[in-house]
């Protein structure tokens, strides 16, 4: 038998294209990072190679629209512990963004982004981004881009070369470079037109009157706006009858800072807006029963000369005309803490509730009770401190503007007893309730006479009333309880230590307590309550947090760091 051998050449072509490993990159940006933008803006960014997609095409899950850093109530950057902005996007949330994911708390997460569409032309290579709602004047801004988006040839986006994905990294990279590798763009916003934010129109809900009908002599109005303004010409801001075109009067603005007065001249001042009143008087200011509304114009400049945004509100005006202030005949009732105090007053009619301190006005919720019953005014005072004594003035205007001003009254913040709630036991295994309670402690350097205080169900009427005598020794544990209680399964419970109250019904979610003085001072309030499993209780940490955990009932046994390990 002959064998043939016949040798096969393998060829290779060594003129292939490499395989491309290279990511993305935003080659243009239009607005560039860095510049200042408008206040509903819209981005056109072109990539360097074509885009896949879905990786795109999912706003709040692979691209973002922030504020920079987290903002406090006035829109000011919050500071962290070393006294720098606090970024908005936390570790977490930025390890969710990354993943591809919604956010790991889908409210919270979306709460705290803008509304943006995202799309991508036919190329893959332009992206265009739409806000959705109007963004903060003066406020800085970032677009961040998620590592899920990836090109058609699936690289991802390119940030740096030192990014975890890239297999051959340069010898240089540093263990922050890998990890700090966000794709974002800075933006700071414009100032914009400056925008009528509060007045005290009734029922505004940032200003001071309640809602209700305008007495038909009041005087003026006040608007308040987010910046300084320029001097106003006269009709610039307009007071229109609001189902007659043609019944438009111009007021003359009084400009300070960014506060405008505005003075409504009376009906014989202004002879059109007299013929249309029916029944009006010359004095009035306004025609009774009348829909109105305050317009502000363009013609309203900031400063810096930039025109106002146009806006108006509407009221209504009253049937009569009102000259006589709130009435108030009860002195004011001051209850004093050692950091605030609570000041209450009865009005006769709704007006506002505000508090003169320090020479500064400060607005609190006005009174909205029905025109004859008498209205219950009160303001938290914050902020204050042992050893030092403040001198207020409580105020109340009705819708007349009309005002009642207090006498000085003189704040001295007290130190309050030490004592707290440190344990509930809400899910007794007995039936009917027979066993549950809620331990106190006093841990002061001296006894605490509690006679007449109350334990208080938070929002409610409910409330149990300690009895005369009830005395707790300095460093003591005490147990309230009801007269059906057992403690039998608490050998260890001293009798002494037990006071039997008519205690109500503890229940098992949605709980919140108060200890409640003589003075009507609440000096302790538990945080929600919630207790889930039969006979176990809710026992409180320690004496200076409001924190509570789960654990074994042990009344009259507790102990500071009950929640450690937990």
């Amino acid at each position: 038998m002959r064998w043939t051998l016949v040798l096969l050449t393998a060829c290779i072509d060594t003129n292939l294209e490499p395989i491309d490993m290279t990511g993305p990159v935003i080659a243009t940006a239009s607005p560039s990072s860095g510049s200042e933008i408008n206040l509903q803006p819209s981005w056109s960014l072109g990539f360097s190679k074509p885009l896949y997609r879905p990786s795109v095409e999912r706003p709040a899950y692979t691209v973002l629209l922030t504020t920079r850093y987290k903002l406090d109530a006035n829109g000011d950057p919050e500071l962290d512990d070393f006294g720098q902005p606090e970024p908005l996007m936390s570790e977490a949330m930025r390890d969710d963004f990354h993943a591809g994911n919604g956010g790991l708390d889908s409210d919270s997460y979306r709460a705290r982004t803008v509304p943006i569409s995202v799309g991508l032309d036919e190329t893959g290579t332009q992206v265009t981004i739409t806000t959705l709602e109007e963004l903060r004047p003066l406020t800085e801004y970032q677009l961040v881009f998620s590592k899920q988006i990836r090109d058609t040839d699936g690289n991802r986006l390119l940030v740096s070369d030192c990014q975890p994905h890239i297999v051959n990294k340069p010898a240089d990279c540093s263990r922050e470079e890998e990890v700090e590798f966000d794709y974002k763009l800075i933006y700071t916003t414009e100032a914009g037109p400056a925008v009528w934010i509060a007045s005290d129109l009734p029922g505004d809900s940032e200003g001071p009157l309640p809602a209700g009908a305008v007495p038909v002599n009041r005087e003026t109005f006040e608007l308040r706006f987010d910046r300084a303004l320029a001097p106003a010409p006269a009709g610039s801001i307009l007071l229109k009858v609001s189902t007659e075109d043609n019944i438009t009067v111009p007021l003359t603005p009084e400009v300070s800072g960014n506060t405008v007065t505005l003075r409504l001249p009376t009906l014989a001042e202004e002879p059109n807006h007299q013929g249309f009143c029916a029944n009006g008087l010359a004095t009035w200011r306004l025609c009774p029963d009348t829909a109105y509304e305050i317009v502000v114009t363009s013609s309203l400049t900031d400063v810096e000369g930039a025109p106002a945004r146009t806006a108006s509100r509407a009221f209504r005006s009253s049937s009569e005309s009102d000259e006589a202030p709130p009435v108030v005949t009860e002195p004011v009732v001051v209850q004093v803490g050692e950091t605030q105090a609570t000041l209450s007053w009865v009005t006769d009619e709704p007006s506002s509730t505000e508090l003169v301190f320090d020479g500064v006005t400060q607005i609190g919720n006005p009174s909205t009770c029905v025109p004859g019953d008498p209205c219950t005014h009160e303001f938290d005072l914050t902020g204050l401190e042992l050893g030092q004594t403040y001198t207020v003035t409580a105020v109340s205007r009705d819708l007349a503007l009309n005002t009642w001003s207090s006498d000085a009254l003189e704040i001295v913040p007290v130190e309050l007893p030490d004592v707290v709630i440190t344990e509930t036991h809400a899910n007794a295994l007995e039936e009917g309730g027979i066993g549950e309670f809620v331990e106190i402690y006093n841990y002061g350097e001296t006894d605490l006479d509690l006679s007449g205080w109350a334990l208080v169900r938070s929002g409610t009427e409910t409330r149990a009333d300690l009895p005369d005598n009830t005395v707790v020794p300095a460093r003591s544990v005490a147990v309230l309880v009801d007269e059906t209680f057992n403690n039998a399964p608490y050998p260890s419970l001293s009798p002494g230590a037990i006071i039997e109250i008519n205690l109500f019904s503890l229940v098992n979610s949605n709980l919140y307590l108060d200890l409640i003085d003589l003075e009507g001072r609440t000096i302790d309030a538990t945080s929600e309550l919630d207790s889930n499993i039969d006979g176990r209780s809710l026992v409180r940490d320690r004496v200076d947090t409001d924190t509570f955990c789960d654990g074994p009932p042990t009344p009259g046994e507790w102990q500071a760091n009950s929640c450690a390990g937990q």
